[in-house]
């Protein structure tokens, strides 16, 4: 599936710009390769709330103003 289809970058990464010392370990570690939809948001989910903070905030109230409704 997704994995088998991503496998030949993955370890094309591994065999030469890691050996090579243009990306580091870290770099692989930061990717997520799953056939799950729902694996994929969470991850994104995840990574946005605790590398940068992002937070569920309050829906923003429509302005009428805006022809909002």
């Amino acid at each position: 599936m997704v994995r088998d289809f991503w496998e030949p970058l993955v370890e094309f990464l591994r065999t030469r710009p890691l050996a090579e010392g243009t990306i580091g370990p870290e770099d692989l570690e930061r990717l997520t390769i799953t056939d799950s939809p729902a694996e994929a948001a969470r991850s994104v989910t995840d990574t946005a709330q605790r590398r940068f903070g992002l937070t569920y905030g309050p829906r923003v109230q429509p302005r009428w103003y805006f022809g909002e409704r």
